[in-house]
């Protein structure tokens, strides 16, 4: 899973959140983001960000929301790989094949899933 926040003019890639502490006693609430590009939408109108190399201290304040994002597995010619099972059940072995996805980690395209951005479980809150 990958957190992205919504900034009022970017989008970037959450990596870390930090409490700065100083020696006049201030704390500062500041998160790591990877900062990411507009790629333009795919075919069926969904948008998509690219990360990028660099990246950028901001106050946790300054972070309106969460996204909810999927890896553009279509961009990155993501397959799926089959990989044979077996486990034991009651007293004999069975034998299954499992299916999964293998992500191509070259690739650093994601979809915003559009059906998830009204859930206030997405919201954050800084005190």
């Amino acid at each position: 899973m990958y957190a992205f926040v919504c900034l009022q003019t970017s989008v970037g890639k959450l990596e870390d959140l930090l409490e700065i502490h100083t020696s006049s006693r201030q704390i500062h609430k500041v998160a790591i983001l990877s900062k990411t590009n507009p790629v333009p939408n795919d075919q069926h109108g969904n948008q998509r960000f690219c990360l990028t190399d660099s990246t950028e201290v901001i106050k946790t304040q300054e972070i309106v929301h969460l996204l909810h994002v999927l890896h553009d597995c279509h961009s990155g010619e993501c397959r799926v790989v089959e990989k044979d099972s077996h486990r034991r059940m009651e007293q004999e072995t069975v034998s299954s094949v499992q299916r999964f996805l293998k992500h191509n980690n070259s690739c650093s395209i994601y979809l915003v899933n559009k059906f998830r951005l009204g859930k206030v479980s997405d919201k954050v809150h800084f005190q």
